[in-house]
């Protein structure tokens, strides 16, 4: 086979594999520009639909409403590390990232 005789059909085909693959919308979007770029790249730049819609593969869906926060709970107390605790105390106050609150000064 050659790169030249790629068809429609082939890429049917690589798209409902990939969907039955249960991959992520980003990383079907991200593959299919990769093909965008082949085609054009062997002159048969019109054979991949420009929109994504066409190919059936779903919008990328971001969630920014759930809040990843966890609860400390009845844990703390487990902790004998006073600077451990004042961390993990400091991050579930102000929202810390446990860096942030590894770095934390008062001063």
């Amino acid at each position: 086979m050659q790169p030249t005789w790629l068809k429609a059909k082939h890429i049917d085909s690589l798209v409902t594999l990939w969907l039955a693959q249960d991959l992520a919308a980003g990383t079907l979007k991200n593959r299919l520009a990769h093909l965008r770029w082949w085609a054009e790249k062997i002159g048969k730049a019109g054979l991949i639909p420009r929109d994504n819609a066409a190919l059936s593969v779903p919008e990328r869906r971001f969630v920014t409403n759930e809040s990843k926060a966890r609860q400390i709970g009845d844990g703390l107390e487990r902790i004998s590390d006073p600077y451990v605790r004042m961390s993990l105390l400091l991050q579930e106050a102000f929202g810390l990232r446990r860096e942030e609150s590894i770095k934390f000064q008062p001063s």
